[in-house]
């Protein structure tokens, strides 16, 4: 593994852009990404991934920093370490993911569960997560900035870039976002969209499906298994399970146009007085801008109910 960006679905409805993200970056700037909270994501989990692929993972490939900066006050430094003070600042940060590899091999030899062994090595590891947002210029002037954490930066630079030069595709009330559905999914089931202003079970039928199949794929991140084929039963078993045990982030991805009663029913609203005129205003549904309605959004009390044992 190592750096890199994938737009896995962008869309556009009524001037509103949602965008996800597969980005894959070092471990250790995770807690970065996650303080912000537009954000929607899933992301590989320690607690789900047998420590020995980890380990040998991080065998494989440590994520090491490209160079390392000379401590100095404040939160940057401003130069780098060069020559042999370099390697052996790399060669130092190598030692210690051995010995760390070590101990967490040993603590799977002991029966030491995985959610403990693979915190151990969490320092050298890469990875993968995937995001969804309709904001982003926060996160791009934030985290692009020469006074980010070098790393996040060059994450966050791959994703801008990648954003910018994106086409996101018009959809139109009713229409879904829907990460890992592939072109060819898409294609099959706009050959069965009904004509305007009528009903048809077979086109409804399989939109479900493919946000279905959405969910559970987004969800499959946390073991790095989310291109894994699964038949429909498998598909519908599995996020069936998550809506009982109300496992519900993965199903933020997923993005319906809402139509003017869904707003109303599911927007958060703000005031608004110009001078001329005030009133009250849709604004955000969930995390997304209006018109975005979250898949898990259609779930009856989904924020307040616990879930089943």
């Amino acid at each position: 593994m190592t750096y890199s960006v994938r737009i896995l679905a962008d869309s556009i409805a009524q001037g509103v852009r949602i965008t996800t993200f597969e980005a894959t970056f070092p471990r250790f700037i995770l807690a970065e990404v996650n303080t912000h909270r537009e954000f929607s994501r899933n992301s590989a989990s320690s607690r789900a991934i047998p420590v020995e692929r980890r380990i040998e993972q991080v065998r494989e490939n440590p994520f090491v920093p490209e160079t390392f900066g000379k401590n100095q006050k404040g939160m940057q430094s401003s130069e780098v370490l060069l020559d042999a003070e370099a390697q052996h600042a790399r060669e130092s940060w190598l030692r210690a993911m051995e010995v760390c590899a070590n101990e967490a091999d040993y603590q799977r030899a002991l029966g030491v569960h995985k959610q403990y062994a693979n915190r151990l090595i969490e320092l050298w590891g890469w990875h993968t997560a995937v995001i969804t947002a309709t904001q982003w210029k926060n996160f791009f002037a934030l985290r692009t900035h020469k006074a980010a954490q070098p790393e996040m930066q060059v994450i966050a630079k791959l994703m801008k870039e990648a954003y910018v030069a994106g086409e996101p595709s018009p959809l139109a009330v009713g229409d879904w976002h829907l990460p890992y559905v592939t072109q060819e999914e898409l294609m099959m089931l706009e050959a069965f969209r009904p004509p305007a202003g009528e009903k048809q079970e077979a086109w409804e039928t399989l939109q479900l499906a493919m946000v279905k199949k959405s969910v559970v794929c987004c969800a499959a991140v946390s073991y790095e298994r989310q291109l894994t084929e699964r038949t429909l039963e498998q598909v519908q078993e599995r996020h069936d399970g998550m809506v009982k045990s109300a496992h519900w982030s993965p199903f933020e991805h997923q993005a319906k146009v809402a139509n003017e009663g869904e707003i109303k029913r599911h927007a958060l609203y703000r005031h608004y007085d110009d001078g001329e005129c005030s009133g009250f205003e849709p604004v955000r549904i969930g995390n997304f801008a209006v018109p975005w309605l979250q898949y898990r959004k259609t779930f009856e009390n989904e924020a307040e109910w616990q879930g089943e044992d």
